[in-house]
């Protein structure tokens, strides 16, 4: 018998078949192909419709291309014949040349021939790394020293410099490249070559030729015994010719001289390293960020100095430190001591101490995150020779500071002259160069008694020490020539508007300029600007030129303020040439004399329009015009403005002033900013194209007496974009993918029960599709025990295979299958589809060969299943043996 908990075990999961009970399982490769299908005709629409769509490209900027390395590679070429005996009889070329190799900043290579009495080239040490063959260079200097000067009377310079060069070569690409004779005034050789323009005794001037032509500099250090300087400049003016320089070595009995040379030197042809000499030894140093420090070296001279402590703000000793990388370098020798940091923080208080004799000076050398050049005036030869300016005229400084990658540093202050009349370099300071440092000097400084020559300095970042203004700074040499005083512009400023004439609102005054005879101006580079003296450091603006007639230029301002404001003009131009002395590129100016501006009351606007590109569908949208007043009314005024849709059109949004409109308060004589704050409301959802609506920007309620001149006329509107299902789902592509998807999943169903049910139905081949459960062992439990099931088998029917009847069986090992075909002894059940006048129904009936224990009972009836097919009911148990078995089968068709 079977207990009533099991009629009742499944009694939620029975319900009788519709007469119809069709689900398309069957139908998925159809869902799947009309979905893709759907899919691309919807892209396809999308694509079409924005075809229609101008869409504005974004031009890219061009890549920086990498900054050059700023290192110098440099080959010493010593003299170490005859004449340099007297001329630096203690041997302090050797010191002062050792000095430079500790100094070299890492990256740099140093190498090193030696000037002897053959004919014979005789090189000593190629170029050498810095970072790891100081010691090497240091070395190399001593083996010549030890070997003592060469008595013979005649020295070859050509045979060195050819093998300096030959070094230089393999120098890395992108470095400069420098050959630093250290030799006595006289620079006097045996060399013959052929064919050259010299006098006898330096024909290795040509040589030089050749080595500036390879892109080599040439530099000359004489040294020179006090009263005999006209041994030098000799040699000098020699080499100038030739496009070299020199160094003439005063007073060679003090080493602290001629550090200070090799310093400037070594400084001079690094464009991130700058330099400070400071009398004695300085209570502290302070460094600040203006100066972006990547390295800082002490250098301390003396006798017998030696620098034993260098504290940092934050305390750390790093004395007589060195490293492998050198990012601590210590070294010391005849007559200084330096330790070099290259790590960590260097911006702070730093403080110094050292043993044995107090040093005469104490140099800072500071090495920058940036490169500077200094572009006007520009070098009469080489980086290291002099700039010729005009004498007795005002000066104009273009300079550059740029990082690795050639790009402008920010945050760096440069000054020019600093402890002496210092004028701020700005960025802009030179109308025409907005991203370059610029400043206007006064007349340089006349050249000091018996030289002919102006230092400029310039300075980095906040003094070292406050008291004394000590900066690091960069030496220039300016050389005055009296023959440049006529190279240069006039400006021709007409009278002055009063308030009795004042200028109309969009009147304009005529500025000519011209050149003086025989200027030799550079290209485009003749030009006028503007710019307005009552506001502070206020810049130059460039006003639009025409070359008139006779060859001047010419052109028309609107002073934008009145009431008395006073406006400079002035011409600019670059000039360059040849004189004598050699070649000369400058850039000149004239300021003309004062306009006094007066003009009729007028207040100009020009709104700017700040949309979002799309205004949203359920939310509202904020936006804005910028507005920029420009009055020429003397007193402060108010005016109001507000917004409205500029053409009523269906579905518009409304767009909300704040308080319906703002009133600002616009200052007198001046130009004043302010926003206009609006909101426009939420915009229904176009399904194909975006819609697009204008607004208008309304000026009301203006001051009596006041006229407005509405400036760019398109900028007082603002159109905005509702955008579209398509453009939408493309701005939020894994949304739209997403809604796309589940639209086309509907779409496609819709089709199917609407369509390709009707049509297919006279070839649609239904097919049984489901599953049946089985508890074993759970008809008949013991007596007295509640009937628990041993085991659920669910029994599916494969999704890859149709068949409209399918068979229960037993299987020999236990258990059941479903099998489209007959087995003898082993079918129990058949399951077969049946069609009826409205649909389909699933039918169920014994085999032939459920006999006896086999022969198939209803569990809720006890009836026998015979032979003649039934309709099957969904969850009615059936017992076979002692197994129940729940069927769950329906009809699909295809």
């Amino acid at each position: 018998m079977v207990t009533r908990q099991h009629t009742t075990r499944r009694q939620d999961e029975t319900h009788v078949y519709k007469v119809s009970p069709v689900r398309l399982y069957s139908l998925r490769k159809v869902t799947l192909s009309i979905f893709i299908v759907l899919l691309l005709a919807i892209s396809a629409a999308y694509f079409f419709s924005m075809s229609f769509q101008v869409v504005q490209a974004s031009t890219l900027q061009s890549k920086v291309p990498a900054g050059i390395n700023f290192y110098a590679d440099t080959v010493l070429v010593m003299d170490n014949v005859n004449q340099i005996a007297t001329h630096d009889g203690p041997g302090y070329r050797f010191d002062a040349a050792q000095l430079f190799v500790d100094l070299a900043p890492p990256g740099d290579e140093i190498g090193l021939v030696k000037i002897t009495s053959s004919p014979t080239p005789a090189p000593v040490l190629p170029l050498q790394p810095v970072t790891n063959g100081r010691q090497a260079i240091k070395a190399a200097i001593q083996t010549i020293k030890a070997g003592g000067v060469d008595t013979n009377q005649t020295a070859y310079f050509t045979p060195a410099l050819q093998a300096a060069g030959t070094y230089l070569q393999a120098s890395p690409s992108g470095h400069r490249k420098y050959v630093i004779i250290i030799t006595d005034s006289l620079a006097q050789s045996g060399d013959q070559n052929a064919g050259c323009n010299t006098p006898l005794n330096q024909q290795w001037l040509c040589e030089v030729d050749v080595l500036e032509k390879q892109g080599i500099s040439v530099v000359l250090l004489g040294f020179t015994p006090a009263g005999r300087d006209d041994e030098f400049l000799t040699t000098e003016t020699a080499l100038q010719a030739h496009g070299a320089s020199a160094i003439k070595m005063v007073d060679n009995t003090s080493f602290p001289v001629l550090a200070q040379h090799y310093t400037d030197l070594l400084v001079s042809i690094h464009p991130s390293l700058f330099a400070a000499t400071l009398n004695g030894l300085p209570l502290s140093i302070t460094t600040t960020t203006d100066e972006a420090l990547a390295r800082l070296t002490f250098l301390t001279l003396g006798d017998s100095t030696t620098l034993t402590l260098v504290t940092s703000s934050s305390g750390q000793k790093v004395s007589e430190q060195s490293t492998s990388d050198n990012m601590f370098y210590f070294s010391s020798g005849r007559g200084y001591s330096l330790q070099t940091i290259g790590t960590g923080n260097l911006v702070g208080q730093w403080k110094l101490t050292t043993s044995g004799s107090a040093p005469t000076e104490t140099i800072v050398i500071a090495q920058s995150k940036g490169n500077f050049a200094l572009n006007n005036p520009a070098p009469s030869g080489d980086d290291l020779s002099a700039r010729y300016v005009p004498s007795g005229q005002a000066l104009l400084l273009l300079s550059d500071m740029t990082d690795t990658n050639g790009l402008p540093l920010n945050g760096i202050t440069l000054t020019a002259n600093p402890s002496n009349g210092s004028t701020q370099l700005t960025v802009g300071g030179i109308p025409g160069y907005p991203n370059t440092f610029g400043a206007i000097l006064n007349t340089p400084a006349p050249p000091a008694p018996g030289n002919n020559t102006t230092p400029l300095f310039i300075g980095l970042g906040q003094p070292l020490t406050i008291t004394a203004k000590i900066y690091l700074t960069k030496t220039f040499q300016l050389v005055p020539l009296d023959v440049l005083k006529n190279q240069g512009v006039n400006i021709m400023v007409p009278p002055s508007s009063t308030p009795a004439q004042p200028l109309s609102s969009n009147a304009s005054i005529v500025l000519k300029a011209n050149a003086h005879p025989n200027t030799p101006i550079k290209g485009q580079s003749f030009e006028i600007a503007a710019r307005d003296a009552t506001i502070n450091n206020s810049p130059w603006q460039l006003i639009t030129t025409h070359t008139t007639s006779d060859g001047n230029i010419a052109g028309d301002y609107s002073p934008p303020r009145g009431c008395g404001v006073r406006y400079i003009f002035a011409a600019f131009a670059e000039v360059s040439g040849n004189t004598s002395a050699g070649t000369y590129d400058y850039l000149t100016y004239m300021q003309g004399s004062d306009f006094i501006s007066y003009v009729r009351s007028v207040t100009k606007a020009t709104p700017t329009p700040v949309a979002p590109t799309y205004l949203g569908w359920w939310w509202d949208t904020s936006v804005y015009w910028q507005i920029n007043v420009q009055s020429t009314v003397c007193t402060p005024q108010t005016l109001t403005f507000t917004a409205r849709p500029a053409l009523h059109t269906s579905a518009m949004p409304a767009i909300v002033v704040p308080a319906g409109s703002l009133s600002a308060n616009i200052s007198g004589n001046t130009q004043t900013n302010f926003p206009l704050n609006a909101t426009i409301k939420s915009c229904s959802v176009p399904i194909f194209s975006n819609q697009q609506f204008t607004y208008q920007l309304v000026p009301s309620n203006m001051p009596a007496g006041n006229t407005l001149q509405k400036l760019n006329p398109s900028s007082w509107q603002m159109t905005v974009t509702c955008p579209s299902l398509f453009t939408n789902s493309a701005r939020y592509w894994p949304l739209g993918i997403i809604g796309w998807f589940l639209f086309t999943i509907v779409v496609a169903r819709g089709v199917q029960f609407f369509f390709l049910v009707p049509l297919t139905a006279p070839i649609r081949k239904p097919h049984l599709v489901g599953k049946l459960s089985v508890d074993l062992q759970a008809a008949n439990p013991p007596l007295g025990q509640q009937a628990l099931p041993q085991a659920t088998i669910p029994i599916n029917i494969p999704p890859t295979r149709s068949s409209d009847k399918w068979y229960l069986e037993t299987r020999a090992e236990g258990g059941y299958r479903l099998s489209t075909r007959e087995t003898p002894e082993s079918a129990l059940l058949q399951f077969m589809v049946k069609r009826e006048s409205r649909g389909y129904s699933v039918t169920i009936a014994a085999t032939r060969y459920a006999k006896g224990e086999k022969l198939p009972v209803f569990l809720t009836t006890q009836e026998a299943l015979e032979q003649t097919p039934i309709r099957c009911i969904k969850g009615n148990a059936i017992i076979i043996k002692n197994d129940i078995i729940y069927p769950d089968l329906d009809v699909a068709i295809w």
